[in-house]
């Protein structure tokens, strides 16, 4: 007798034929107008009526669905032989064994049992998992008998539909991992799914990488001509390997991942499945990648020299027999999208072995900030992977940013507001992570938040105090609060003031009453923020329309520096010996209680063009000298537009030949969208501009809300008119950055 009892799919039409009745949650039959009523007494319901028949429909029942799940995700993992029935079975003694799902591939065949239940609580699975330790033998030959001696390693999976495992079953998995042995709760199903969805049927080979470390498997063993090199201190590899071979090797995290939900997780964090799809199409149209993936072995690479040429050898390299065993430096994105591609093509490496983790990390963190190939809000959150272990300063300090972050999102006031790339939700308010680090990075008083005795406990210490702050924030303007990212306090904009209030309270504490900041103060540092620094705060501010607009909108460390001093002002009314030196930069911020008229509106409108290019050519003169800042300092092409434009006036006023000091002469006719050119164009920004307008997108946009006003007659002139009140805030903006009081609208 066969050892497998039952139908199986050897090809993709059969395969799909099942995954299409699997996929589906109810069972459909067409049956006799007359039969409908017996079939809903059974709980059938009608889908619709034809003419001769009648379409019924029933949800499959618990059991069924989860084995379906289950099969459709060896099934869409790219499993080629699969059980099609459900009653498939092992010939083992005493009796054949039924099997939920049977899936192979070239390397592995995985026998699955399912067990659910409608309990919330942890399945026990004990009992299956020891009838499959004990059958283990049985079970392979059974399936030797149908595909033969050497056909995979065998492995047993026990899924359970409950989310969570019993620790007794766990730790029997472990105490049996020579019977290869797997226990799958519906976390990690849900988890594998996930990562199926992110990178397609390659989440194979990321979940081999997590099943299989650390153990050997022979079909990796592939030989291929390269050229090996020197590059500083490393020696590197250079090769060209089909993409699809590559992805067998491949994972896209320095450290190596114990777990399918941590796996899961890093992937997502990792890659975007949009920019795969695009990659996969840009190659299966005829395209390539010239550049080489980088990559680094973590197993030792085989090398066989046949000739040297100078510094450079050439031969045969042979690569190591484990799964996961090359983090891919760069080119995540390019090695996924080709993998899932229809073309399979053929990828250019360059190979490192043996790198250290910091190492690593820093060429990683090098090649990605150099060529901004991973967002700046993906690398805030990959942070706290790359150099969780790191014993650098630096980096240990944005870990443990990055990992405040993260805790702030899950615990305490700020709980599912903060937008992180990997936890994915849907957010009724979106605080940006990036803006949440960097603000945490550069603004908190980090000193104070470190745990005074553990350091690896600092990210949690210091989403604890930060959340306190937050907790009472929100107590005392609830209205505010549940606007979410139409209010104050969960805008960008206001994060960044008032974590930079944060900074200043927190050290002014720390000065008088530094033990509050312990853990077991958690109360009493509470109340004093309440009743001491953020009740009069949050009362001022509840009664000033102009500084909650003010909050909201003003984006850049500037303008929001200036908004927290003047908070600061505010405390150290009722504060006395509170005085930060934020509180320096006090700008002379209005009440809105009389907004200006529009006349004067217009008149700083006029006057803002001509004082901001005086401003402009003053830096410019004093950076570049009065001999060199027309040629330096501006553009080409805006140079050419001035050149015209004197052309044409002297044409038309031939006496302004005798002009001296043309250039300044010609600099009259740049208009705000030419200055706006001159103060971004090459080294200005950085070396003259930065430290005035402090953010390029915040300074073109404060131009942008200016120039709208010049010409009032487009405009319906009503005080609410939302140009109008830009044009007021981009001007009050205006004469702050340049110290320039006849810009004020209230002045």
């Amino acid at each position: 007798m066969a050892g497998i009892i039952g139908v199986l799919c050897s090809n993709e039409r059969d395969l799909k034929r099942a995954a299409s009745k699997r996929k589906k949650e109810y069972i459909e039959e067409s049956i006799q107008h007359e039969q409908v009523e017996t079939y809903k007494r059974k709980g059938w319901e009608v889908v619709r009526r034809n003419k001769t028949k009648t379409r019924m429909r029933k949800r499959k029942p618990q059991d069924e669905l989860f084995e379906d799940r289950l099969w459709m995700i060896f099934y869409n993992l790219g499993f080629l032989h699969m059980n099609r029935d459900k009653d498939v079975k092992l010939q083992v003694e005493p009796y054949p064994k039924k099997i939920d799902v049977l899936a192979k591939d070239e390397d592995n065949i995985f026998v699955v049992e399912c067990k659910s239940s409608t309990s919330e609580g942890p399945i026990n699975a004990r009992g299956a998992l020891e009838e499959y330790a004990g059958k283990r033998d049985d079970i392979q030959k059974a399936i030797e008998a149908e595909w033969g001696r050497g056909c995979g390693r065998i492995n047993i999976i026990v899924a359970i539909s409950s989310q969570e495992k019993r620790e007794p079953d766990e730790k029997y998995v472990r105490a049996k991992k020579d019977k290869n042995i797997l226990l799958w709760s519906k976390k990690e199903i849900k988890y594998i799914e996930n990562l199926i969805r992110q990178v397609g049927f390659s989440a194979k080979y990321q979940l081999y990488s997590v099943i299989f470390a650390d153990r050997k498997q022979k079909g990796l063993r592939i030989t291929l001509p390269a050229i090996k090199g020197k590059i500083g201190p490393h020696l590197f590899y250079t090769f060209l390997i089909s993409a699809k071979q590559l992805l067998k090797y491949a994972y896209v995290h320095h450290r190596h991942l114990t777990g399918i939900v941590e796996t899961s997780k890093v992937y997502q964090r990792m890659l975007r499945n949009v920019k795969l799809k695009e990659i996969a199409k840009f190659l299966d149209d005829g395209g390539y990648f010239p550049n080489s993936i980088i990559v680094n072995f973590t197993k030792q690479l085989q090398w066989d020299k046949k000739e040297t040429h100078e510094d450079v050898a050439m031969g045969i390299i042979t690569l190591p027999e484990y799964f996961g065993s090359a983090w891919i430096i760069d080119g995540q994105h390019r090695l996924y999208g080709a993998a899932r591609a229809d073309t399979d093509v053929l990828v250019p490496v360059l190979a490192f072995e043996n790198l250290k983790e910091l190492e690593q990390a820093n060429l990683f963190v090098e090649i990605n900030v150099k060529q901004t190939s991973v967002e700046k809000y993906l690398l805030w959150d990959l942070y706290s992977d790359i150099y969780q272990n790191s014993t650098d300063e630096k980096q240990k300090f944005l870990y443990q940013v990055a990992e405040t972050g993260k805790n702030m999102e899950v615990s305490g006031p700020l709980k599912g507001c903060i937008d992180i790339p990997s936890i994915s939700a849907n957010r009724p308010v979106k605080l940006s992570f990036t803006t949440v680090c960097e603000t945490i990075h550069k603004y908190s008083p980090w000193k104070h938040l470190k745990h005074p005795t553990d350091e690896t406990k600092t990210p949690e210490n210091a989403a604890r105090l930060i959340n306190s702050y937050f907790k009472v924030l929100k107590s005392l303007w609830i209205k505010d609060w549940a606007k979410g990212n139409d209010g104050v306090l969960l805008t960008n904009n206001g994060f960044g003031v008032f974590m930079m209030l944060f900074q200043d309270i927190v050290n002014h504490i720390a000065y008088k009453q530094e033990i509050l900041l312990q853990e077991q103060k958690a109360k009493q540092f509470e109340e004093l923020l309440r009743k001491t620094y953020l009740t009069p705060l949050i009362e001022y501010l509840k009664t000033d329309k102009n500084m909650q607009y003010q909050i909201k909108k003003q984006t850049g460390r500037g303008p929001q520096n200036e908004s927290a001093a003047f908070l600061d002002l505010q405390i150290h009314e009722f504060v006395s010996d509170f005085s930060p030196t934020r509180l320096d930069q006090v700008p002379e911020i209005p009440s809105s209680e009389e907004p200006p008229a529009i006349s004067t509106i217009e008149e700083k409108t006029r006057l803002a063009e001509a004082h901001l290019r005086k401003f402009i050519l003053e830096k410019l003169k004093a950076n570049y000298g009065s001999d060199k800042w027309w040629k330096q300092g501006l553009p080409g092409a805006v140079k050419k537009k001035c050149d015209e434009r004197w052309m044409a006036e002297v044409t038309r006023k031939p006496v302004l030949r005798k002009e001296k000091d043309t250039n300044e002469r010609k600099f009259d006719f740049l208009d705000f969208g030419k200055l706006v050119e001159v103060v971004i164009y090459g080294d200005n920004w950085n070396h003259i501009f930065m430290s005035v307008f402090v953010n390029k997108d915040s300074f073109n946009r404060r131009i942008n809300d200016i120039a709208a006003l010049r010409n009032p007659s487009t405009h319906i002139r009503k005080i609410d008119d939302q140009d109008v009140v830009d044009g007021i805030g981009g001007l009050l903006w205006l004469s702050h950055c340049i110290g320039d009081s006849d810009l004020n609208p209230y002045a």
